[in-house]
């Protein structure tokens, strides 16, 4: 089966690019200390990746560019002091 192209707006230009399905991915969470006593944890999760095919391009190595979508999943824990009371 032909792969589909669909056009995509990259660096103030249209191209035209193919989708690329991820076949195994790992998000491993990262955590972050804060100064004021707080923890954030987040990980990137990609939910669309796409290889531009026209016109091609290529970085200086030869690979080709792939465009990837994704979204940030953060979660936080933070002191008693910093947390919303029931009254306010």
């Amino acid at each position: 089966m032909p792969e589909e192209k669909r056009k995509l707006q990259w660096q103030g230009r249209d191209v035209w690019v193919v989708n690329v399905p991820v076949e195994h991915s790992s998000e491993a969470w990262n955590t972050y200390l804060l100064a004021d006593g707080s923890s954030l944890r987040m990980k990137t999760v990609v939910t669309d990746v796409a290889r531009i095919v026209e016109p091609a391009h290529f970085d200086e190595q030869g690979n080709p560019t792939y465009l990837v979508q994704s979204m940030n999943i953060v979660r936080s824990n933070s002191p008693n002091n910093l947390r919303r009371t029931e009254e306010g």
